[in-house]
């Protein structure tokens, strides 16, 4: 912009600002100390969010919602407005599932609190944690916005999208200038807890740690209503930051070991992850080979991580290798008593905070270009470990368990131990029949095996639901992380489905009551005796439809011949039947209860058509054609022969003859149970 146009506008806006009565401040966007306060409420709707907070009964999201509520109760309304945010609660899997639900609008009693309270009742968390990108947004929903503004961000767990919210302070602040950031974590690790007072120191706001149940109700319901009173706690004390989670050992140098000066020569050799820290608890594989021998055939192989090798003197090349961590060194064995010999791998240590599970998986991904032991496809964590030795540097956990699967970046340093927790805690799932399950007037469905599957909700999926786990086996098991999922049970063309919610370390268990009815479904003409000759027999196939009423988006069975039996849970159905070629359709609606056997003949209402053309002598022999059109201009029915006949569903048609490249039109009418004769002159 030109600088004397910036100017010109500043000016403007100043004088205006002044003419109002207010303050330069006010033209500059800064808070207006006499409107009422401005407060963004950022509730984490990630998954997680269906865990538990140490000693409590109850999910994060029903106490922190129960909090919320608690604090809109002692709120002014005529003194301060409330915002609503969430970020991962309609996608999994999506960075930028960030929604303002409620905007800090002026309150309006008796809805002040409902505003907030009714949309978070209906909140299921489901995706992943943008929590930057919503802290973003917040201060945009709070640039215009006159009074105090403050952010209160509740959450349970770090950005999972590869942001920092830290760095973003910066545009933050210069969206809302003076916005005060308050943080509450439910149950965060120390470190990650000690990280997010990067938002509440610089701007003045109050941070919480909140780690069991019995301390979120007050600590929420304080930090809300100092926000909402456009308070500040710069001179709060803060939570000292948690110490790095690497451990080091203390060097032991070389020269240190209590070796041999005096008896026959040997190799006395030590693994170390950097050179004076001596790897401790893990196997080493030791591979000794004579200077310029082949790899084929080494001198030694022996196990340990300090151990002595009595050989000849001479050079050796000395390889040691444990977990995915490899080192080699050439050293000269003194002609008498031990020679001290260290292989550096040059590496850090994983360390898992709890065994894996027996139907765990862990790999370990490098970084994109890695080489190595990291390099595609990932490294698969050797069972019944808990710690592994790694190359150092930025890498993926992957972590795998039944439907379950999340994954987390970590950085190994050279020399240090990196304690983890690969996962957050999923729930498991088993699903199984109820004992008196099974349709018991279906003897050849109950033979069929039982297929379990779950699905999670997806608006972009077909009937907005995604299948991600499926089982045959008697008890189905699935573990998946925290959240509401449709369980179902099928047998043949039968299937009950039910919502269940998950919470994390929970196990659901449901036994689904597929119990049937059978319903037997034919068709027929209703006029079949008029039928005429030339037409399709009798028994040809149809193809029928079963299509669940009282179920909204629920799966249709499709079914062809002459005739059809199906098992459906109790409910209310629409059956159609469609035949071809001429497509005349019936349809029905019924209501079954378990256990019922119900026959169901559709009847279509339908007509004969006898076509002939009358030609000259000389156009007899010659090709023709006839078109049947409905009243939209489609065509339904067609033929080449001389004189056809077909079965058409009762209506308004438009007949078509077409020979040597000219055409004749008649309209025509089709009468249930009627026969209808046409003959049509040469076009």
């Amino acid at each position: 912009m030109d600088a004397r146009a910036w100017t010109r506008r500043s000016v403007a806006a100043l004088v205006a600002a002044l003419a109002l009565g207010v303050g330069v401040a006010a033209a500059q966007g800064a808070p207006d100390a006499a409107a009422p306060s401005q407060t963004m409420l950022i509730f984490d709707g990630s998954g997680s969010m269906w865990g538990k907070l140490e000693g409590d009964k109850q999910t994060k999201l029903v106490e922190a919602r129960d909090a919320v509520r608690a604090a809109l109760a002692k709120a002014s309304p005529s003194t301060m407005n409330v915002g609503l945010m969430s970020f991962g609660h309609r996608r999994q899997a999506d960075c930028s599932d960030v929604q303002v639900i409620a905007p800090p609008d002026a309150a309006v009693l008796p809805a002040f609190a409902d505003r907030i309270t009714t949309p978070l009742e209906r909140l299921n968390p489901k995706g992943k944690g943008p929590l930057t990108a919503a802290l973003k947004e917040a201060a945009k929903a709070l640039a215009k916005a006159p009074g105090a503004r403050s952010i209160v961000l509740v959450h349970d767990d770090p950005d999972n999208c590869q942001q920092d919210a830290c760095a973003a302070l910066a545009e933050i602040q210069q969206s809302a200038p003076g916005v005060v950031v308050h943080v509450v974590g439910l149950g965060l690790k120390p470190e990650d807890a000690a990280r997010y007072q990067c938002l509440t120191k610089p701007t003045g706001g109050r941070h919480v740690d909140v780690q069991t149940g019995a301390q979120l109700a007050a600590q929420l319901a304080d930090v809300l209503v100092l926000a909402m009173q456009g308070g500040r706690a710069a001179d709060e004390p803060r939570t000292p930051a948690a110490a790095p989670r690497e451990v080091q050992a203390a060097p032991t140098p070389l020269a240190a070991l209590d070796v041999a000066k005096s008896g026959p020569p040997a190799l006395r050799v030590r693994a170390a992850l950097i050179g004076g820290v001596a790897i401790a608890g893990h196997r080493v594989r030791w591979t000794i080979w004579p200077a310029g021998g082949s790899d084929a055939a080494p001198a030694a192989t022996v196990d340990g991580s300090d151990v002595r090798i009595p050989l000849a003197s001479q050079v050796y090349r000395i390889r040691a290798a444990a977990g995915l961590l490899q080192g080699e060194v050439t050293a000269t064995l003194a002609a008498e008593g031990e020679t001290p010999v260290e292989v550096v791998l040059d590496g850090g240590e994983i360390r898992l905070r709890s065994p894996l599970p027996a139907d765990a998986a862990l790999r370990l991904a490098g970084s994109p270009g890695a080489t190595g032991p990291l390099s595609q496809p990932p490294a698969l964590w050797p069972h019944g470990q808990v710690a592994l030795l790694v190359p150092p540097g930025p890498m993926t956990l992957h972590y795998e368990q039944g439907e379950l699967r999340t994954k987390r970046p970590i950085e190994v340093l050279a020399g240090k131990t990196l304690v983890v927790d690969v996962a957050e805690p999923g729930g498991r799932v088993l699903l199984d029949l109820l004992s008196r399950a099974g349709p018991p007037v279906a003897a050849v469905a109950a033979e069929q095996p039982v297929v379990y599957a779950i699905a999670e909700d997806d608006p972009d999926a077909p009937l907005g639901r995604r299948e991600i786990g499926r089982s045959a086996a008697r008890t189905a098991e699935f573990v998946v992380q925290p959240g509401t999922y449709i369980v179902s049970a099928t047998r043949g063309a039968m299937t009950v489905r039910e919502r269940i919610s998950v919470a994390a370390g929970d196990t659901v268990r449901r036994s689904l009551p597929l119990i049937a009815a059978r319903v037997v479904i034919g068709a027929r003409l209703s006029a079949r005796a008029s039928e005429p000759s030339g037409t399709p027999a009798e028994g040809q196939s149809e193809v029928f439809q079963v299509i669940r009423l009282d179920v909204p988006a629920d799966e249709r069975v499709v079914l062809a011949g002459p005739a059809a039996i199906v098992d459906v849970p109790p409910g209310r159905y629409r059956i159609t039947a469609r035949r071809n070629p001429a497509a005349i359709d019936a349809q029905q609606e019924i209501e079954v209860k378990a256990g019922d056997f119900k026959a169901v003949t559709l009847d279509y209402h339908a007509g004969g058509l006898r076509m002939a053309a009358v030609l000259p002598p000389e156009a007899i022999g010659h090709q023709m054609a006839w078109h049947l059109l409905d009243a939209g201009g489609h065509l339904v029915w067609s033929s080449y022969e001389a004189a056809p006949a077909a079965m058409l569903a009762a209506g308004r048609y438009t007949l078509r003859l077409s020979m040597r490249g000219a055409r004749r039109e008649q309209a025509i009418e089709i009468r249930d149970g009627e026969i209808t004769s046409i003959e049509m002159r040469q076009p």
